[in-house]
């Protein structure tokens, strides 16, 4: 796994997880990513009400890096609500 990093967007916390693929060696992994968005207000960010998490099933990402822009990118797409069922603001 990589290091997590958290990022802020509109209120909301993000906190960004790559993850290599299972099995591979270190030159040929490839990566996903776990992405969990939390609203930023809620003292203990765990108790928030407003909360989503979501992870990329396939490890398609050449680097962490790669894994890491990839899920901001989807996590300010809930936040935004552009995803269809996939928005924060409904939970």
């Amino acid at each position: 796994m990589g290091e997590r990093v958290k990022a802020l967007y509109k209120g909301f916390e993000m906190s960004l997880l790559p993850i290599a693929e299972c099995g591979a060696s270190p030159e040929y992994s490839r990566y996903t990513y776990s992405v969990y968005i939390c609203q930023r207000t809620a003292a203990v960010s765990q108790d928030s009400e407003k909360r989503y998490s979501f992870s990329y099933p396939t490890a398609i990402f050449a680097n962490e890096v790669e894994a890491v822009g990839a899920a901001y990118e989807r996590g300010r797409q809930i936040i935004d609500g552009t995803l269809g069922n996939r928005d924060v603001r409904r939970f």
